[in-house]
């Protein structure tokens, strides 16, 4: 079982799903592997760089940008959608839990086997 408390509690992978393994690629300079796990990967970091230096005349006004961040969250949940279109639900990282709460809670009530 993954550390992942979304894909823990409802058997799906969430949106952020492969993130921990994308950047554990990153690190062994596997470019493909980490686009393949998640290809937005990169993304944390840039947001994290606006947060720090909003302070800045330039960073704070893309903090203060509700086009910017509702891009962000459009596009992961896009890009989300379409990875579970694609690859759910038996390619990791976008798996199904059999394991996870909500299946297993169902299961006992025998909507699902």
């Amino acid at each position: 079982m993954g550390l992942c408390l979304f894909k823990n509690f409802s058997g799906l992978p969430c949106p952020g799903c492969g993130m921990t393994r994308a950047y554990l690629s990153l690190f062994k300079f596997d470019l493909a592997s980490a686009f393949y796990y998640h290809p937005l990967f990169l993304l944390p970091v840039m947001v994290a760089i606006i947060i720090i230096f909003k302070k800045n005349e330039f960073f704070m006004r893309l903090y203060k940008s509700r086009l910017l961040w509702g891009c962000v969250l459009t596009v992961f949940i896009l890009l989300w959608i379409v990875r579970l279109v694609l690859f759910f639900p038996d390619t990791p990282p976008m798996d199904y839990n059999p394991k996870a709460l909500i299946p297993q809670l169902l299961g006992l009530l025998g909507i699902i086997e």
